[in-house]
């Protein structure tokens, strides 16, 4: 059985934030949003300094409903555990590839990894 680890990144927006700087396995996660629009939280499979926001595509995006909090996120039925052969970084957005930030000090993630 895999180990898995709560990892916390808290106030995401559009600049890169390390969850971890080799490869890793997500489980999945608990969301947060405390803004007034939906945002999206992109998972990228590089380290934080490769990640162009609207550029760089995202292994996955998980869509936060506004005013939400610890809301449990797992993967969809089939899908699995996701692979991160290089690094997990993550971005919060207000589309679910795009570069625009969403409020600032609103996004939080808890990744549960392995």
């Amino acid at each position: 059985m895999p180990i898995i680890l709560g990892v916390v990144n808290a106030n995401i927006v559009d600049t890169a934030l390390a969850v971890k700087t080799s490869p890793t396995v997500f489980y999945g996660a608990k969301v947060s949003n405390r803004g007034s629009s939906r945002a999206f939280i992109q998972l990228h499979n590089v380290a934080t300094g490769s990640v162009t926001p609207g550029t760089s595509v995202p292994a996955i995006s998980i869509a936060v409903e506004p005013d939400s909090v610890n809301v449990d996120y797992a993967l969809p039925v089939g899908v699995g555990p996701i692979t991160f052969a290089t690094a997990l970084s993550v971005i919060a957005t207000t589309t679910p590839v795009g570069a625009t930030a969403t409020e600032a000090s609103m996004v939080d993630l808890n990744s549960f990894i392995g």
